[in-house]
């Protein structure tokens, strides 16, 4: 990855790497009470179990990342992976998380991390982008901004809690 560090009002926009996913901490609870991402299951966020696999994707060389910081506190994110399609076989990335904390949306920074990491799968060779969100989330408003980049909607999902009931 060629990404030089990027910097704009004391914000500096850098690549993400294993060691700094524990920067995250906050982000990641922030964004999962924000989405309720977990309480229709009833699951707390588990930073430690997250910290773990998006360390070990990175280490691995599959998830790649950015993220803006000012006076070491990370204000906004973009994760995502670089595989091959699972039935295509084509380069594919998928994102795994994109936030920005509340008091900096309305700026460039999310549309900015994107770019940025747009600009790092085209380099790697990727020829399908995968970016989602969730349905707590503004998915109008959200879904109409990734069809203006040239996203197109291809997938629902639906989960179910199994085990326990």
């Amino acid at each position: 990855m060629s990404i030089t560090v990027q910097a704009d009002a004391k914000i500096v926009y850098q690549p993400i790497t294993a060691a700094d996913v524990n920067r995250l901490g906050s982000m990641v609870r922030l964004f999962g009470r924000e989405n309720r991402l977990c309480d229709q299951f009833n699951a707390p966020i588990d930073f430690k179990h997250f910290n773990y696999e998006v360390s070990s994707l990175i280490d691995m060389g599959v998830a790649f990342g950015f993220m803006a910081v000012q006076d070491e506190r990370v204000l906004g994110v973009i994760l995502y992976t670089i595989t091959k399609h699972t039935f295509t076989g084509l380069m594919s990335s998928s994102e795994i998380m994109w936030f920005v904390l509340p008091e900096y949306r309305n700026g460039s920074m999310g549309v900015r991390l994107l770019k940025m990491m747009e600009d790092d799968v085209e380099e790697q060779g990727v020829e399908l982008s995968g970016m989602f969100y969730l349905k707590n989330s503004m998915p109008e408003k959200i879904g109409r901004f990734y069809e203006k980049r040239g996203y197109e909607e291809t997938e629902t999902q639906h989960l179910r809690r199994i085990y326990p009931r």
